[in-house]
């Protein structure tokens, strides 16, 4: 009988009667000459490290200064483009404004790193890219919002649009930029990972373990909302 046996374990011993090389799980998914179909492993060399972070709740505003005196690096290398578009920014002012609970920035501290000095930034986004460039498009005049979301006595400069007026942060009055300031916040988890590669790891455990609203579902709630 042919000695071409195959177990299931990473790191067990395939066999295969045209090829006198042992060979393992791990180097067969990655061998691209092997009939097998290519299979990625979720073992890991070594057993799972729990990673220490601290949770805090920040002001958006916290974010723009960190970017402006380059403590904060908004653009690894594993980081996308912008993607959000100027609607998708200005709903998150407006849930700034109302309160609603907003997903979570992930910083990693890089200041012990090896080569790192006082003129390369300390820290590196993880995620909330988005949100972060929102922030700064919002304080910065970058951004411009409807001005009914404000009291009318907040509201000192405004521009014409199609759809109405709209006011930019400078454009509030100081009593009303104090209060969008105390009320943009973004909840922070700041952890410390020792290479870009750890980082990137994050990165795409947190953007790819779950699954995207399709439009039908967006739509179903839109429709709810408009009642």
């Amino acid at each position: 009988m042919s000695d071409n046996r195959f177990r299931t374990k990473a790191g067990s011993t395939i066999l295969n009667g045209s090829d006198p090389k042992p060979q393992t799980v791990a180097e067969v998914s990655l061998s691209p000459a092997h009939d097998l179909p290519v299979k990625k492993t979720l073992q890991t060399e070594a057993p799972i490290r729990h990673l220490s972070m601290q949770g805090e709740q920040r002001r958006a505003i916290a974010y723009v200064e960190d970017v402006q005196s380059n403590y904060l690096d908004v653009t690894p290398e594993y980081q996308r483009p912008p993607t959000w578009s100027i609607d998708q920014r200005r709903l998150l002012v407006k849930s700034w404004l109302m309160g609603l609970p907003v997903p979570a920035v992930i910083i990693n501290v890089r200041r012990d790193w090896p080569g790192i000095t006082v003129n390369d930034p300390w820290t590196a986004l993880v995620d909330g890219k988005q949100r972060v460039e929102t922030a700064l498009a919002w304080f910065e005049g970058d951004l411009a919002v409807p001005a009914s979301w404000f009291e009318p006595g907040d509201v000192e400069q405004t521009e014409e649009t199609e759809d109405g007026s709209y006011v930019r942060f400078a454009g509030l009055a100081l009593r009303a930029q104090r209060l969008v300031q105390n009320r943009a916040m973004l909840p922070t988890i700041e952890v410390r990972v020792g290479s870009v590669e750890e980082e990137a790891e994050m990165f795409l455990l947190v953007n790819t373990g779950g699954t995207a609203q399709s439009e039908e579902d967006l739509d179903r709630a839109r429709q709810v909302a408009a009642r």
